[in-house]
Formats: structure tokens, sequence, C-alpha cells
């Protein structure tokens, strides 16, 4: 998810530890007995060679709506640190909506990070996401594929243990009868460093829609609310490091076309090669 050097940890943190663990086995549990949609993630620029990551992504929308009230999906993602700059990804997506009723198998997802810039040689870290879902095998003919491209900046020195992240997003769908018309969107991280257990920040996101027709801003989905980041060592099946880094959240819906309330997470079980 984000990277922290692993460290020792006093009495106090190992106590917070124990305290987390149980707090996030408890979501765990919740939420997949819950209702939940996949979407609202941020990435960093820097890639860590030899990271394995195991994730677990989704959100859960609440709309006044009856058709968009209630929707929720989720990413099953195997993340894998290929070199000093590349990172590589592959997943499935499942959702379940108000019309469908019941999760189903949504897209095939497919991920590239690459790291332009050594991680504090300038004031801002760059890199760039190459992303790829494949709808073909869950027979919806309106859009067979879609490609993003993500600008990836972080900084990190101009406020003490202050981390800022912004993803710039294009992205297109292909298939014979998609819309080809490339969109716009956005996503921004503010978050403060309290201890690698805990760095709670805001979030903002947004989708300005598409290049060929634009549209109002009350037509346009723009989400900001508060965030929760935290990573805690855990034992592996090894002696090798490991971790699980998590994120909790909740964005408000602040435009008509907006959903309402957005709860989203992640968990991601992370062991160092």
């Amino acid at each position: 998810m984000y990277h922290y050097r692993l460290h020792e940890i006093g009495g106090r943190e190992k106590t917070m530890e124990k305290i987390l663990k149980i707090a996030l086995v408890s979501v765990f549990v919740f939420y997949m007995s819950a209702n939940a949609e996949a979407g609202t993630r941020l990435y960093s620029p820097n890639v860590e060679k030899g990271e394995l990551g195991l994730e677990w992504i989704g959100d859960w929308d609440f709309d006044d709506t009856d058709s968009k009230d209630n929707n929720y999906g989720q990413k099953f993602m195997v993340g894998w640190g290929l070199t000093d700059y590349i990172k590589i990804e592959g997943g499935v997506r499942v959702k379940k909506t108000a019309t469908d009723g019941d999760m189903h198998y949504d897209s095939f997802i497919l991920e590239l990070v690459w790291q332009l810039t050594e991680p504090g040689e300038h004031w801002v870290d760059v890199g760039f996401l190459f992303e790829y879902y494949d709808f073909m095998l869950n027979n919806d003919t309106t859009k067979q594929r879609k490609a993003e491209i993500k600008a990836l900046i972080e900084e990190n020195q101009l406020v003490n243990n202050v981390t800022n992240i912004a993803n710039l997003a294009i992205e297109r769908e292909f298939g014979d009868n998609s819309d080809k018309s490339a969109e716009f969107a956005y996503s921004w991280l503010t978050k403060y460093r309290y201890g690698s257990h805990f760095e709670p920040g805001f979030e903002a996101h947004g989708n300005i829609g598409k290049f060929s027709k634009s549209k109002s801003l009350d037509n346009q989905e723009h989400y900001f609310g508060p965030v929760a980041y935290g990573e805690i060592p855990v034992a592996s099946p090894t002696d090798l490091p490991a971790a699980i880094a998590w994120k909790l959240g909740y964005l408000k819906g602040l435009t008509s076309a907006s959903i309402d309330n957005k709860f989203v997470w992640e968990l991601e079980y992370e062991i160092y090669f």
C-alpha cells in the first residue's frame, strides 16, 4: 500500500499493535458479511523491490436514490516489486448493485507502477501507473475493456511528518459499443504520520467527465472526507519481515451526481523478500 521501514517497537506501541490487530480482524469480519464498491484508491510512486502484497480493497455506497444505494464492490489483488523501479499487480473485481441483486464477477485487472525518481532526491517523487480492466467475461457489451494512465506525485518534505499524494488520471473505454471518449479523474491525499501504526488525514476524489462532452460542476462526481492509514509489523511464515497495512475512510459526495456517502477500506498483507 504505502512503504514504511519496519522498526523496533516499545511497550506502548506493542499494546497499540494488539488493539489495532483486534480492530482490523473485527472490521474484516464485519465487511465480509456486509455490503461494500471498490474504487477510491491512491497510489504512491515509490516502489520497493521484493515486496509481495496481498490486497483487499473496497467501498460501500449509501444514497437516498434507490438505484445508487447499497452498491458495493471489492478488489482482490496480488502485487510484486519486480525491480527498484517497477511494480506489477493483478487481480479481480467483484461487485453488487441495487439493480442486479447478487455479488458477481466484474473484471480482471492488470497494473504496472513505474517509479521515475529516487525517493527524497527531489522535493517531489514522481511515477506513473498503467492500468487495464477486461470486462469480457461478465457479458457486459457496453464496455469490454478500459485502459488508464495515472501520474503519481508524492511530497513529504515541506512539513515534518506530513505526506501529500496526488494521482491524475486519464481513462478510456474500448469495445464495439463503448463510448471511446477519454475521461479525466483525480485523487488527493494529505496525512500526518503520528506513527507507523496510525496516520490520520483526508482524501479528495473526483471525475471531471469526458473530454468530448464537458459537464457542469453539479453533474460531475466529487468526494471529500477523513481517512486513516497504518502499518503493523507481524510474524511471517519465514523469518522475512512482514506487515499488515490498512486504510479506513469516509467520503462525502459534494455534488448531485455523486454518491451521498461512501465508506472505503484497504487491507494488505506485505512480506519483504
